[in-house]
Parts: C-alpha cells; structure tokens; sequence
C-alpha cells in the first residue's frame, strides 16, 4: 500500500500539469454568458422592457425569468407599430413648423418683470389659437404642436380620398365651439391634389373660422397641390417642410413618402 501511494500522487501531478499546458496553449473552455450580464438583468423584473429582434421587429412585454442563454420570458407582449425615435424626428419636424407659423401671428408690447424684480421690454401674442388636424394622418402632428403650445385646444376632421375618383369626402368633424375667435393651425403631413384641405377650410369657414388666420401645415407639399390651394384660397399662408417634384397620373406625390398615414400606423 505504501509504494502505491507515491504512485498515485506522482498521476495526479502529471495530470494536474496536463490541464495547464491545455489551457495555455489556449484550449480553454468555452465561456458562456458574463455572470454579471445575468445579474444586470435582475433589475428589470417585473417590469416592461423593449426588446429588438433579428430582422428589425420589436415587442414590448413584462420580463419575469431568463435563462444563462438569456432566454427571456415575458408577459403581456405585444409589438411596437414603430421605432419610438420616428416619433421623436416627426416631432421635432412639426415642432419646427408650428414655431414659423407662431412667427406670423400678431403680438402687442408688454412689460415683463423678471426675476429679482427688473423690467424687460417684450412681447405676448393676441388673441387664442388651436389647432385641427385633418384625421388620421393630422393626429402624427398634434404632438409637436403641444410641445410648443401646452393647453392648445384640437379639433378633428375626417376627410378621406376616394381612390377611384381622387376625389375628398367628409366623414365627421369636432371643433371648438369658440373657433370663430381662434387662430386656426390646420394638420396635415401631405398635400398632394389639395381637395382634402380644401374641404377642411370649407368646414372651419362654416364654422366661423375666419380665412386671414387659419394657417396649413404640412410636412411636403406637391406644386399642383400648392397652386390649387393657394387659387381658391390666397389669404391663407401654407407653411411646409419641402416640394417634391409633383404628382403621378393616379394623384400620388412623386417621389413622396407613399401613404402617410398608412406608415405611421404602419398598416
């Protein structure tokens, strides 16, 4: 017994010393998941997370369990129509809009105390202004409009196109009551033939709108578009981001964005 035992410690030496030069020579296990990537995702349990799949998709849901293969499991999932960044850019690009169209509404002086008590010479608008977006497509730009005029009241208008005749149809409408003594920001992302927002304005001067102060946003315009607008109705100022080149013979804005609404809400 005792000349074995020098035996088997001298095997369990050349073993030991085998593993080493295998893992020097850089045959190491395979690594798997950082445990501190593990740990990290401890925190977001129980709660909503978003997730980016292969292939560009992403759903939202309430992460409660992983896996070591960050395997997740959530509840309540469902899919995001679109990237939350478009929303920020569309903002940002309605925001941009309205601010020019506030640069064309009166203003009268007024004397501003400012803080430690000291006068500053200024300016506040005249009047009250709302906006009306011509539905659905106008609803993507009602948030830049609130991100510069907080309490801004907004009606709706549903006007839709018939595709065979390229030509508007009213469907419903609800504005505010004291429109007639409002400064009018009328929504809508494109203006391609101009007959949806023809009509728009036909609603708001039936309800008293008064044509000098309503104003058309829009995100691009098509020079057709612009002309017809502008020839029925001079007094009103169309404020848009860009001109494309102009429109197809099935009344598509050419090159354009394709259907805006229908990529908003990504149908």
């Amino acid at each position: 017994m005792s000349d074995q035992q020098p035996q088997q410690r001298q095997q369990q030496s050349q073993q030991r010393q085998y593993r080493r030069r295998n893992n020097q020579s850089g045959t190491t296990k395979q690594e798997g998941p950082k445990k501190e990537a593990i740990l990290n995702l401890n925190k977001y349990k129980d709660q909503e997370i978003r997730v980016r799949l292969i292939g560009g998709r992403q759903v939202c849901g309430i992460l409660k369990g992983f896996d070591q293969l960050m395997n997740l499991v959530l509840e309540n999932v469902k899919e995001n129509i679109r990237d939350p960044e478009d929303d920020t850019v569309l903002t940002k690009e309605t925001r941009d809009l309205v601010e020019e169209g506030l640069n064309h509404l009166p203003v009268e002086e007024a004397i501003i105390t400012c803080h430690g008590g000291n006068k500053y010479k200024g300016a506040r608008f005249v009047g009250k202004i709302c906006g009306v977006s011509i539905v659905r497509a106008g609803e993507s730009m009602e948030m830049g409009l609130r991100d510069c005029c907080r309490s801004v009241r907004i009606g709706k208008i549903l006007i839709q196109r018939d595709e065979d005749t390229a030509l508007p149809k009213l469907f419903y409408e609800k504005l505010p009551a004291d429109i007639s003594e409002r400064y009018v920001f009328l929504l809508d992302p494109m203006l391609a033939t101009g007959g949806s927002a023809m009509m728009a304005v036909e609603v708001l001067l039936s309800r008293g709108a008064k044509m000098d102060r309503i104003f058309f946003l829009n995100l691009l315009a098509a020079p057709e578009g612009i002309q017809a607008f502008h020839d029925k109705y001079p007094e009103i100022k169309i404020i848009t981001g860009g001109i494309d080149e102009r429109l197809d013979e099935h009344k598509y804005i050419i090159p354009g964005l394709g259907d805006f609404g229908d990529r908003y809400y990504s149908i």
